[in-house]
Protein backbone atom coordinates (compact mmCIF):
# COMPACT_ATOMS: atom_id res chain seq x y z
CA UNK A 1 0.00 0.00 0.00
CA UNK A 2 0.93 3.27 -0.54
CA UNK A 3 2.31 5.27 2.69
CA UNK A 4 0.28 8.29 4.26
CA UNK A 5 0.99 10.82 2.52
CA UNK A 6 2.60 14.57 4.31
CA UNK A 7 0.83 17.34 2.51
CA UNK A 8 1.57 21.21 2.92
CA UNK A 9 -1.66 22.47 4.97
CA UNK A 10 -3.72 24.42 2.85
CA UNK A 11 -4.33 27.95 4.26
CA UNK A 12 -7.15 29.78 4.70
CA UNK A 13 -8.55 31.56 2.29
CA UNK A 14 -9.50 35.02 2.71
CA UNK A 15 -8.94 38.48 1.08
CA UNK A 16 -6.52 37.74 -0.72
CA UNK A 17 -7.58 34.79 -2.43
CA UNK A 18 -7.40 34.72 -6.49
CA UNK A 19 -10.28 34.66 -8.90
CA UNK A 20 -10.64 30.95 -10.95
CA UNK A 21 -8.94 30.86 -14.39
CA UNK A 22 -11.15 31.54 -17.35
CA UNK A 23 -10.52 27.52 -18.23
CA UNK A 24 -12.05 26.83 -15.23
CA UNK A 25 -15.14 29.18 -15.51
CA UNK A 26 -15.53 28.05 -19.26
CA UNK A 27 -15.67 24.55 -18.16
CA UNK A 28 -18.12 24.98 -15.03
CA UNK A 29 -20.64 27.06 -17.49
CA UNK A 30 -20.55 24.47 -20.23
CA UNK A 31 -21.98 21.72 -18.30
CA UNK A 32 -25.69 21.04 -19.42
CA UNK A 33 -27.74 20.18 -16.47
CA UNK A 34 -28.51 23.48 -15.04
CA UNK A 35 -32.28 23.45 -14.10
CA UNK A 36 -35.03 20.43 -12.90
CA UNK A 37 -36.08 21.06 -16.49
CA UNK A 38 -32.64 20.43 -18.40
CA UNK A 39 -33.04 16.76 -16.04
CA UNK A 40 -36.76 15.91 -17.13
CA UNK A 41 -35.79 17.34 -21.04
CA UNK A 42 -32.36 14.55 -20.97
CA UNK A 43 -34.12 11.62 -19.09
CA UNK A 44 -38.26 12.13 -20.62
CA UNK A 45 -38.45 8.35 -19.64
CA UNK A 46 -38.20 8.84 -16.27
CA UNK A 47 -40.69 10.08 -13.68
CA UNK A 48 -39.54 13.42 -11.82
CA UNK A 49 -41.08 14.39 -8.70
CA UNK A 50 -40.50 17.82 -7.30
CA UNK A 51 -40.71 17.98 -3.79
CA UNK A 52 -41.30 21.21 -1.76
CA UNK A 53 -38.37 22.31 0.35
CA UNK A 54 -38.09 24.99 2.46
CA UNK A 55 -35.83 28.32 1.35
CA UNK A 56 -32.91 27.74 3.24
CA UNK A 57 -31.43 24.73 5.07
CA UNK A 58 -32.96 24.11 7.93
CA UNK A 59 -30.06 22.23 10.16
CA UNK A 60 -27.18 23.65 11.70
CA UNK A 61 -23.34 22.13 10.08
CA UNK A 62 -21.33 22.14 13.46
CA UNK A 63 -17.99 21.59 13.37
CA UNK A 64 -16.14 20.53 16.75
CA UNK A 65 -12.73 20.72 15.63
CA UNK A 66 -10.30 21.98 12.40
CA UNK A 67 -8.20 18.85 12.82
CA UNK A 68 -8.21 15.22 10.28
CA UNK A 69 -5.77 12.97 10.33
CA UNK A 70 -6.91 12.29 6.19
CA UNK A 71 -5.04 14.15 3.47
CA UNK A 72 -7.88 14.20 0.63
CA UNK A 73 -5.69 15.40 -2.14
CA UNK A 74 -5.19 14.77 -6.26
CA UNK A 75 -3.48 11.69 -6.19
CA UNK A 76 0.36 12.11 -7.68
CA UNK A 77 0.44 15.59 -6.32
CA UNK A 78 0.74 17.24 -3.07
CA UNK A 79 -2.26 19.52 -3.08
CA UNK A 80 -5.55 18.81 -1.14
CA UNK A 81 -9.03 19.81 -3.15
CA UNK A 82 -10.31 18.99 0.28
CA UNK A 83 -12.12 22.49 1.63
CA UNK A 84 -11.44 22.03 5.33
CA UNK A 85 -14.70 23.15 6.26
CA UNK A 86 -13.25 26.64 5.19
CA UNK A 87 -10.61 26.25 8.55
CA UNK A 88 -7.15 27.00 8.63
CA UNK A 89 -6.07 22.94 9.50
CA UNK A 90 -4.96 22.67 12.97
CA UNK A 91 -5.10 26.18 13.02
CA UNK A 92 -8.41 26.15 15.68
CA UNK A 93 -8.91 24.94 18.68
CA UNK A 94 -11.17 22.18 19.59
CA UNK A 95 -14.85 23.71 20.42
CA UNK A 96 -15.75 23.74 23.61
CA UNK A 97 -18.56 21.13 23.97
CA UNK A 98 -20.45 23.01 27.06
CA UNK A 99 -20.20 26.29 24.96
CA UNK A 100 -21.11 24.66 21.67
CA UNK A 101 -24.10 23.43 23.38
CA UNK A 102 -25.41 26.53 24.60
CA UNK A 103 -25.36 27.89 20.99
CA UNK A 104 -27.05 25.45 19.29
CA UNK A 105 -29.81 26.35 21.65
CA UNK A 106 -29.82 29.91 21.21
CA UNK A 107 -29.53 29.00 17.44
CA UNK A 108 -32.49 26.49 17.84
CA UNK A 109 -34.73 28.42 19.94
CA UNK A 110 -34.18 31.48 17.46
CA UNK A 111 -34.47 29.48 14.10
CA UNK A 112 -36.73 26.08 14.82
CA UNK A 113 -33.41 24.15 14.28
CA UNK A 114 -34.57 20.45 14.13
CA UNK A 115 -31.45 18.87 12.81
CA UNK A 116 -27.52 19.21 13.54
CA UNK A 117 -24.56 17.62 11.25
CA UNK A 118 -21.69 16.87 13.62
CA UNK A 119 -18.51 17.37 11.29
CA UNK A 120 -14.64 17.86 11.14
CA UNK A 121 -13.52 18.18 10.02
CA UNK A 122 -12.97 14.87 11.84
CA UNK A 123 -14.75 15.04 15.02
CA UNK A 124 -12.41 13.80 17.55
CA UNK A 125 -14.41 10.25 19.20
CA UNK A 126 -14.19 10.55 23.32
CA UNK A 127 -16.34 10.15 26.00
CA UNK A 128 -17.20 14.04 26.21
CA UNK A 129 -18.73 14.35 22.51
CA UNK A 130 -20.86 11.11 23.18
CA UNK A 131 -22.36 13.00 26.11
CA UNK A 132 -22.70 16.29 23.65
CA UNK A 133 -24.62 14.13 20.91
CA UNK A 134 -27.03 13.17 24.51
CA UNK A 135 -27.15 16.98 25.49
CA UNK A 136 -28.34 17.78 21.54
CA UNK A 137 -31.13 14.77 21.77
CA UNK A 138 -32.00 15.83 25.41
CA UNK A 139 -32.69 19.78 24.37
CA UNK A 140 -34.95 18.98 21.29
CA UNK A 141 -32.97 18.06 18.32
CA UNK A 142 -34.66 15.84 16.72
CA UNK A 143 -31.61 14.21 13.82
CA UNK A 144 -27.96 14.00 14.76
CA UNK A 145 -26.12 13.18 11.99
CA UNK A 146 -22.70 12.56 11.91
CA UNK A 147 -20.04 12.96 8.76
CA UNK A 148 -16.71 10.91 9.54
CA UNK A 149 -14.13 9.25 7.38
CA UNK A 150 -14.31 6.29 9.95
CA UNK A 151 -10.91 5.90 10.84
CA UNK A 152 -11.25 5.44 14.37
CA UNK A 153 -15.31 5.27 14.59
CA UNK A 154 -15.52 1.30 14.90
CA UNK A 155 -15.51 0.93 18.48
CA UNK A 156 -17.82 4.16 19.30
CA UNK A 157 -20.61 2.95 17.27
CA UNK A 158 -22.39 1.37 19.79
CA UNK A 159 -21.98 4.09 21.86
CA UNK A 160 -23.02 6.38 19.58
CA UNK A 161 -26.30 5.13 18.59
CA UNK A 162 -26.82 4.72 22.31
CA UNK A 163 -26.54 8.52 22.91
CA UNK A 164 -29.00 9.16 19.93
CA UNK A 165 -26.76 9.11 16.98
CA UNK A 166 -29.46 9.46 14.71
CA UNK A 167 -27.21 8.12 11.19
CA UNK A 168 -23.52 7.97 9.97
CA UNK A 169 -22.41 9.70 6.45
CA UNK A 170 -18.73 7.80 5.65
CA UNK A 171 -16.50 10.14 3.12
CA UNK A 172 -15.34 6.95 1.08
CA UNK A 173 -13.28 8.39 -2.09
CA UNK A 174 -12.44 5.49 -3.85
CA UNK A 175 -14.31 1.62 -3.90
CA UNK A 176 -10.66 0.24 -4.52
CA UNK A 177 -7.97 -0.34 -1.49
CA UNK A 178 -5.21 1.25 -3.43
CA UNK A 179 -7.18 4.13 -5.02
CA UNK A 180 -8.58 4.82 -1.60
CA UNK A 181 -5.31 4.97 -0.10
CA UNK A 182 -3.85 7.18 -3.09
CA UNK A 183 -6.38 10.13 -2.59
CA UNK A 184 -7.01 9.68 1.02
CA UNK A 185 -3.79 9.79 1.96
CA UNK A 186 -4.34 6.45 4.01
CA UNK A 187 -4.69 2.85 3.23
CA UNK A 188 -7.87 2.57 5.47
CA UNK A 189 -10.74 0.95 3.48
CA UNK A 190 -10.77 -2.50 5.02
CA UNK A 191 -11.82 -0.28 8.02
CA UNK A 192 -14.60 1.79 6.18
CA UNK A 193 -16.24 -1.98 5.07
CA UNK A 194 -16.02 -3.20 8.42
CA UNK A 195 -18.00 0.36 10.00
CA UNK A 196 -20.94 -0.17 7.30
CA UNK A 197 -21.04 -3.71 8.01
CA UNK A 198 -21.33 -3.30 12.01
CA UNK A 199 -23.71 -0.06 11.27
CA UNK A 200 -26.28 -2.40 9.29
CA UNK A 201 -25.57 -5.17 12.58
CA UNK A 202 -26.56 -2.39 15.08
CA UNK A 203 -29.26 -0.91 12.54
CA UNK A 204 -27.73 2.55 12.32
CA UNK A 205 -28.53 3.89 8.44
CA UNK A 206 -25.39 4.78 6.64
CA UNK A 207 -24.44 7.14 3.39
CA UNK A 208 -21.55 7.53 1.91
CA UNK A 209 -20.33 10.27 0.39
CA UNK A 210 -17.64 10.93 -2.38
CA UNK A 211 -15.88 13.31 -4.46
CA UNK A 212 -15.24 12.63 -8.16
CA UNK A 213 -12.09 12.38 -10.05
CA UNK A 214 -11.00 11.92 -13.38
CA UNK A 215 -9.27 8.76 -13.77
CA UNK A 216 -10.40 7.26 -10.49
CA UNK A 217 -14.14 6.81 -11.37
CA UNK A 218 -13.87 3.70 -13.04
CA UNK A 219 -15.35 1.99 -9.55
CA UNK A 220 -18.35 3.64 -9.69
CA UNK A 221 -20.25 0.58 -11.68
CA UNK A 222 -19.07 -1.96 -8.77
CA UNK A 223 -19.80 0.68 -6.13
CA UNK A 224 -23.23 0.63 -7.93
CA UNK A 225 -23.74 -2.95 -7.23
CA UNK A 226 -22.13 -2.71 -3.62
CA UNK A 227 -24.83 -0.20 -2.75
CA UNK A 228 -27.38 -1.96 -4.53
CA UNK A 229 -27.15 -4.94 -2.70
CA UNK A 230 -26.73 -3.20 0.54
CA UNK A 231 -29.39 -1.00 -0.49
CA UNK A 232 -27.64 2.44 0.83
CA UNK A 233 -27.22 6.11 -0.42
CA UNK A 234 -23.85 7.11 -2.36
CA UNK A 235 -23.90 11.06 -2.94
CA UNK A 236 -21.39 12.30 -5.94
CA UNK A 237 -19.94 15.59 -5.56
CA UNK A 238 -18.07 17.04 -8.27
CA UNK A 239 -14.42 18.31 -6.82
CA UNK A 240 -14.63 21.99 -5.39
CA UNK A 241 -12.58 24.55 -7.05
CA UNK A 242 -9.83 25.51 -4.50
CA UNK A 243 -8.32 29.21 -5.04
CA UNK A 244 -4.91 28.86 -6.76
CA UNK A 245 -5.38 25.63 -7.65
CA UNK A 246 -7.01 26.06 -11.26
CA UNK A 247 -4.19 23.66 -12.82
CA UNK A 248 -4.62 20.32 -10.50
CA UNK A 249 -8.19 20.65 -10.77
CA UNK A 250 -8.53 21.37 -14.35
CA UNK A 251 -6.32 18.04 -14.87
CA UNK A 252 -8.58 16.33 -12.33
CA UNK A 253 -12.46 16.87 -12.33
CA UNK A 254 -14.57 15.15 -13.96
CA UNK A 255 -18.21 16.47 -13.18
CA UNK A 256 -21.23 13.14 -12.25
CA UNK A 257 -23.30 14.91 -15.26
CA UNK A 258 -20.58 12.72 -17.64
CA UNK A 259 -21.19 9.96 -15.66
CA UNK A 260 -24.89 9.70 -15.67
CA UNK A 261 -25.03 6.67 -18.18
CA UNK A 262 -23.32 3.96 -15.31
CA UNK A 263 -26.91 4.31 -13.33
CA UNK A 264 -29.52 6.35 -15.64
CA UNK A 265 -30.61 2.63 -17.03
CA UNK A 266 -30.79 1.40 -13.16
CA UNK A 267 -33.07 4.28 -12.15
CA UNK A 268 -36.68 3.99 -11.53
CA UNK A 269 -37.66 7.29 -10.96
CA UNK A 270 -36.18 11.06 -9.77
CA UNK A 271 -36.93 13.36 -6.72
CA UNK A 272 -35.83 16.86 -6.89
CA UNK A 273 -35.95 19.76 -4.02
CA UNK A 274 -34.63 22.98 -4.38
CA UNK A 275 -33.21 25.47 -1.78
CA UNK A 276 -33.90 28.99 -2.41
CA UNK A 277 -30.73 29.96 -0.60
CA UNK A 278 -28.72 28.59 -2.00
CA UNK A 279 -30.31 28.27 -4.99
CA UNK A 280 -29.06 24.37 -5.01
CA UNK A 281 -31.18 21.72 -6.45
CA UNK A 282 -30.96 18.25 -4.75
CA UNK A 283 -31.48 15.41 -7.03
CA UNK A 284 -31.91 11.62 -5.95
CA UNK A 285 -31.85 9.33 -8.57
CA UNK A 286 -33.65 5.85 -6.94
CA UNK A 287 -32.33 2.35 -8.09
CA UNK A 288 -34.63 -0.46 -8.88
CA UNK A 289 -32.93 -2.28 -6.27
CA UNK A 290 -33.76 0.59 -3.72
CA UNK A 291 -30.09 1.48 -3.20
CA UNK A 292 -30.20 5.39 -4.34
CA UNK A 293 -27.34 7.92 -5.89
CA UNK A 294 -27.62 11.66 -4.58
CA UNK A 295 -25.71 14.54 -6.87
CA UNK A 296 -26.70 18.22 -7.10
CA UNK A 297 -27.27 20.88 -9.76
CA UNK A 298 -24.95 23.31 -7.50
CA UNK A 299 -24.11 24.95 -10.45
CA UNK A 300 -22.23 28.68 -10.64
CA UNK A 301 -24.94 30.41 -13.15
CA UNK A 302 -27.73 29.41 -11.49
CA UNK A 303 -27.05 29.15 -7.80
CA UNK A 304 -26.01 32.39 -6.35
CA UNK A 305 -28.84 33.86 -4.82
CA UNK A 306 -27.49 35.95 -2.18
CA UNK A 307 -26.44 39.24 -3.01
CA UNK A 308 -23.33 38.62 -0.66
CA UNK A 309 -22.43 35.62 -3.57
CA UNK A 310 -23.33 38.16 -6.60
CA UNK A 311 -20.86 40.28 -5.78
CA UNK A 312 -18.01 37.64 -4.81
CA UNK A 313 -14.96 37.49 -6.87
CA UNK A 314 -14.98 33.77 -6.98
CA UNK A 315 -18.73 33.32 -7.58
CA UNK A 316 -17.94 32.25 -11.35
CA UNK A 317 -16.82 29.05 -9.97
CA UNK A 318 -17.95 28.22 -6.73
CA UNK A 319 -20.34 25.18 -5.98
CA UNK A 320 -21.16 25.64 -2.44
CA UNK A 321 -23.35 29.48 -2.46
CA UNK A 322 -24.21 31.04 1.27
CA UNK A 323 -25.37 28.69 3.41
CA UNK A 324 -24.65 25.46 1.20
CA UNK A 325 -24.55 23.24 3.85
CA UNK A 326 -26.58 25.25 5.72
CA UNK A 327 -26.10 27.31 9.10
CA UNK A 328 -21.68 25.88 9.83
CA UNK A 329 -20.78 26.71 13.00
CA UNK A 330 -17.21 26.65 13.33
CA UNK A 331 -15.32 25.17 17.09
CA UNK A 332 -14.52 28.96 17.47
CA UNK A 333 -18.17 30.01 17.75
CA UNK A 334 -18.67 31.40 14.09
CA UNK A 335 -20.85 31.53 11.88
CA UNK A 336 -19.66 30.50 8.52
CA UNK A 337 -21.44 30.93 4.78
CA UNK A 338 -18.94 29.63 3.01
CA UNK A 339 -16.50 27.78 3.02
CA UNK A 340 -14.33 29.74 0.19
CA UNK A 341 -14.87 32.37 1.80
CA UNK A 342 -13.78 32.38 6.21
CA UNK A 343 -12.84 36.10 6.24
CA UNK A 344 -16.99 36.51 6.06
CA UNK A 345 -17.26 34.44 9.50
CA UNK A 346 -19.65 36.41 12.06
CA UNK A 347 -18.46 35.59 15.83
CA UNK A 348 -21.79 34.43 17.21
CA UNK A 349 -20.63 35.09 21.13
CA UNK A 350 -18.60 38.04 22.22
CA UNK A 351 -16.06 36.83 24.89
CA UNK A 352 -18.22 37.96 28.18
CA UNK A 353 -20.51 35.76 26.61
CA UNK A 354 -23.38 38.13 25.18
CA UNK A 355 -24.84 36.76 21.86
CA UNK A 356 -24.69 38.42 18.84
CA UNK A 357 -28.14 40.20 18.53
CA UNK A 358 -31.17 38.43 16.33
CA UNK A 359 -31.40 41.08 13.69
CA UNK A 360 -27.72 41.14 13.12
CA UNK A 361 -27.50 37.34 12.65
CA UNK A 362 -30.52 37.74 10.18
CA UNK A 363 -29.00 39.94 8.00
CA UNK A 364 -25.63 37.57 8.40
CA UNK A 365 -27.60 34.16 7.13
CA UNK A 366 -29.38 36.24 4.10
CA UNK A 367 -25.87 37.19 2.76
CA UNK A 368 -27.27 40.90 2.58
CA UNK A 369 -24.83 42.82 4.77
CA UNK A 370 -21.42 41.72 3.49
CA UNK A 371 -19.12 44.00 1.06
CA UNK A 372 -16.84 41.89 -1.16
Amino acid sequence: MSPRRTLPLLPVQGTGSTAPAPAVVERLHSLPLQTVDDIRAAFPGLPVEEIPAPGHFQNLRVLTTATCAMRCGYPGDDTMWCHNEGLDRNGVQDADLDAMRATVARIRHDRDITQVTLAGLEPRLNDDFVRFIAHLRADGIEKVSLVSHGLKLLPWLDRLKDAGLSDVVLSVQAFERQAYADIMGHDAFPNVLQVIDHAATIGMPIAINRVLLRGFHQDIPGCLDWIDHRRLRVRLYDVMWMPRQDAQWLRNHISWQEITHLWADRTERITVWTYGLPGRVNIVWWLHGGASVETNLNHPRTQHTAPVCQRCRVKDACLEGWMGCGIRITPDLKAAGCVLRPDLALPLATPDGRYVEAARLDTYLAGTDHLT
